[in-house]
């Protein structure tokens, strides 16, 4: 009762401010089995959606790799989530994507198309290595993550809503903020030059440190 609660002032609040969209995490599984635990997520959005509509808040429930995401949400797969969307069946339940929890798997480039037309967000995020325990991540375009790609496929399929840099971990923190922001707003403006579309909407995007 206490999580809805607080989810429910969430929700306000994103009104309030007029933002995009709310990232909601499952938490743990504890002690629950996982279909226990995804029925008592389903019937928390269950109560929690209407208020999202009301509100004109769109909820994006976020995924993550399981070897780093474990404390957060029990959900670590693509499939999982798209049947969860599919179930509560509301306009106001999308996916927060995170490229540095999924862009060391090739198969991401592949389910682009299937996985935008839910998207609510996309957050961009660049690492050396594949996640594992503390986030750990690095300036945009200098990891190993194919993020070029990643934006053109999610352009090419059509996605037209936010994207957010999130940046976090050891080798962040050593970094200037300012230097940081200036070079992931670069970076990020050279992608979607990149991968233009010649008509449509541009997409939106916004720096997070």
């Amino acid at each position: 009762m206490e999580g809805l609660a607080d989810a429910r002032a969430a929700i306000a609040t994103a009104a309030a401010l007029r933002a995009g969209c709310l990232i909601i995490h499952s938490g743990a599984r504890l002690v629950h089995t996982h279909k226990h635990a995804r029925r008592l997520f389903r019937l928390a959005l269950e109560k929690l959606l209407p208020v999202a509509e009301e509100r004109g808040v769109k909820l994006a429930v976020e995924p993550m790799n399981g070897d780093c995401g474990g404390e957060f949400t029990f959900l670590n797969c693509f499939d999982e989530t798209l049947e969860l969307i599919a179930k509560c069946d509301s306009p106001a339940l999308g996916i927060a994507l995170d490229t540095y929890h999924w862009g060391h798997r090739r198969l991401l480039l592949e389910r682009l198309p299937q996985l935008v037309p839910h998207l609510a967000l996309v957050q961009l995020g660049d690492a050396h290595r594949p996640p594992r325990g503390e986030p750990n991540r690095c300036p945009l375009g200098e990891g190993t993550i194919p993020l070029l790609e990643i934006v053109q496929g999610l352009n090419a399929a059509g996605y037209e809503g936010y994207y957010e840099v999130e940046l976090m971990g050891e080798e962040i923190e050593a970094i200037d903020n300012c230097d940081l922001l200036a070079r992931s707003r670069r970076t990020f403006a050279e992608w979607m030059r990149a991968s233009k579309k010649p008509e449509g909407r541009s997409p939106r995007s916004e720096v997070r440190v």
